[in-house]
């Protein structure tokens, strides 16, 4: 989408962070946004932060893994700010130093209910619309460096396969909406320097209620949320699919690749010796 100026954007996870910058990069070129986050004491201050910027801006609570809820404020969106032409379906929450066979039952449900579930419910709700209006649109889903690699050392495995789904679900919608004239992008950053490690303070009741870990109290270093919203940006005016904030990354990636690659030559070998034809088609 090169022209993107009096569009409307819809930004979830919009309080802090990410989805902040993203808000306000958006804005700096024109767009009108709509700011959703289960933070309802950041949302004022991120709505006049846009505002300033002289473009509308427009604040709603949400709790994305509520699906409900996520329909309801859809359609108060766009009672309220007319066409949605980007969606940047962002609100994510994020656990480490904890084993897979070790993380309570009520993280892995919260995970992935925000994290994939909530990404869902986002497309679901707000992607209709686009269709509708057929004037071309932009979905973009925040996914992780997780969701290409397991990061050694972390213990964050829960995390890894929620936006390891992030971005299976991602590549389907390419498939679907980009011949609709709806672009789609899964942004995959690596270090920036958010509090999504507090995320825990907002956890609902249903999962457990919320939380403090003190080892999380601060934020991590990393890249500036700010340059990771110019990067969005320009993403979604190049009509960028894979959206990567650390390239310094490759190596790790390509080494998980390259371990696959070597596995289905492994395998390749191994098959006519159990009688089966390896050339068998997929599908």
């Amino acid at each position: 989408m090169r022209d993107l100026r009096g569009k409307t954007a819809v930004v979830t996870g919009a309080g802090s962070g990410i989805g902040r910058a993203e808000a306000l990069a958006l804005a700096r070129v024109g767009v009108h946004v709509a700011l959703l986050d289960v933070d309802e004491r950041t949302l004022p201050g991120v709505r006049d932060e846009v505002a300033a910027l002289g473009v509308r801006a427009h604040a709603f609570p949400l709790d994305v893994s509520d699906r409900a809820a996520v329909y309801a404020a859809a359609a108060a969106v766009e009672r309220t700010c007319g066409d949605v032409h980007v969606v940047c379906s962002n609100a994510g929450v994020a656990f480490r130093g904890t084993g897979i066979e070790e993380t309570p039952d009520e993280i892995f449900d919260w995970l992935f209910n925000v994290n994939v579930v909530g990404m869902f419910n986002v497309c679901k709700a707000f992607v209709p619309a686009m269709q509708r209006h057929g004037t071309g649109g932009h979905l973009v889903v925040t996914g992780s460096i997780s969701g290409l690699h397991l990061m050694a050392g972390r213990r964050n495995g829960v995390y890894t396969a929620t936006k390891m789904a992030v971005v299976g679900l991602a590549e389907a919608l390419r498939e679907t909406l980009e011949p609709q004239g709806i672009g789609v992008s899964v942004l995959c950053p690596g270090n920036v320097s958010t509090n999504a490690q507090q995320s825990g303070r907002w956890r609902p009741a249903r999962f457990g209620g919320p939380f403090e870990r003190p080892e999380a109290a601060q934020a991590r270093p990393g890249m500036d949320p700010a340059d990771v919203g110019r990067v969005v940006v320009r993403a979604i005016e190049d009509g960028e699919f894979y959206v990567f904030t650390h390239p310094s990354d490759r190596a790790a990636f390509a080494q998980r690749v390259q371990g696959m690659v070597d596995a289905f030559d492994r395998w390749e070998a191994i098959l006519p010796t159990l009688g089966i034809d390896p050339k068998q088609p997929a599908s």
